[in-house]
């Protein structure tokens, strides 16, 4: 493909920040859309949904793969996972005028505009996702972890098809998602069309950096044996291809009969050590069980920075309920799973609690949602 024109550029540029500024506008402003006079409060809304952390991005993109389908006459559909990335789309729509003829009174002059900023995310008005009443949408995106399995539906059956698929960074944390990426066992390169995936990895949610973001790229990690790590996907974004030094993969390459030690070493000082506890008390002790103890050194000591991934069924009022929880629901469960992997029980071998830890060291990251054991 040629390098793009100055012109080109140009062009796609001031589209983008057009596109931009429908966003924006969307999400904050109820009066003045074009800004003909000084912005006051009295011209914002009270109460702000939407996501800009990730629309500009997906405009971004948007901008360019318009650009890619134009140029090779592409037959493409475009699905976004982010949640709130709703204004961005409608924004398109808007500007590419299809908003227009299906909604005549959003005119495409001031007034319209106006009316555009006004019914986003407002009663009576549409949602902050892209809602069946956005044009062209087949994907609601209001609910994190389904996008790629609804880019793999669109592609199935329609050969001359490229779907892009923008997984949101919180999105790629998700049971759903981590699932998903599996469809691509069941595409035909004959019979089905292509699916695109693009992982948006902004940073953040709507509030908070995801777990991805908070490890710099090109950081040793450790993915700790855990069954949360695997529901949400982490554990394959990080060692299967992600920006990282996967430890695990680096002590699995090892000998345990000959390089027992070195294994120690390499799961046990990583910058990063991420995986789950089994209970968190009321006044913040964690507790993690094991039947070896392997990600003890981790957790304990060894790992610079340690990440604990935790589903909200985990937090109990007592310490007495952590160990309660552990042998009565986490041990049941781990027993279950060991002897249809191994064929062996497991155990109880050790205990790790955690009372204080050193300023900044350990992170959680709290899922609203039943994930692990």
């Amino acid at each position: 493909m040629s390098a793009l024109s100055q012109d080109d550029i140009r062009k796609m540029h001031a589209y983008w920040r057009a596109a931009n500024y429908l966003t924006v506008g969307q999400i904050y402003l109820k009066d003045n859309p074009l800004l003909e006079r000084p912005l006051t409060l009295d011209d914002v809304k009270p109460r702000l949904l939407g996501h800009w952390g990730t629309t500009s991005g997906l405009n971004f993109i948007y901008t360019h793969l318009n650009r890619v389908i134009k140029q090779r006459d592409l037959n493409m559909m475009y699905i976004i996972g982010p949640g709130h990335g709703g204004p961005g789309i409608v924004a398109h729509t808007y500007l590419e005028g299809s908003y227009t003829e299906l909604y005549p009174y959003i005119e495409r002059n001031t007034d319209g505009i106006k009316r555009l900023f006004r019914q986003f995310s407002w009663p009576y008005g549409i949602p902050s996702h892209v809602a069946p009443e956005t044009p062209g949408s087949i994907h609601e995106g209001g609910e994190l972890g389904y996008s790629m399995l609804h880019a793999f539906g669109a592609a199935y059956d329609n050969p001359d098809l490229v779907v892009t698929c923008i997984v949101g960074d919180g999105e790629a944390e998700t049971g759903p998602c981590a699932t998903s990426w599996h469809s691509n066992k069941f595409l035909s390169a004959v019979r089905d069309g292509a699916v695109l995936p693009i992982l948006h990895l902004n940073g953040y949610k709507i509030a908070n950096p995801t777990v991805l973001a908070r490890i710099p790229q090109g950081s040793s990690v450790m993915t700790n044996t855990s069954v949360t790590l695997d529901e949400t996907g982490i554990a394959d974004a990080i060692n299967n291809g992600g920006p990282y030094e996967s430890a695990r993969n680096a002590m699995m390459a090892l000998d345990f009969a000959t390089q027992a030690q070195q294994m120690k070493v390499i799961s046990g000082q990583p910058d990063y050590s991420i995986g789950s506890v089994h209970a968190v008390t009321r006044d913040g002790v964690l507790v993690i069980a094991s039947a070896s103890g392997s990600q003890f050194a981790s957790y304990a000591w060894g790992a610079a920075n340690v990440i604990y991934v935790v589903g909200a069924q985990k937090l109990v009022p007592t310490l007495e309920a952590a160990h309660e929880r552990v042998y009565q629901h986490s041990l049941v469960l781990e027993d279950a799973r060991a002897i249809a992997a191994y064929g062996q029980h497991s155990q109880v071998g050790k205990v790790l609690e955690i009372h204080q830890e050193l300023p900044g060291r350990i992170h959680i990251v709290l899922i609203r949602e039943v994930v692990g054991f």
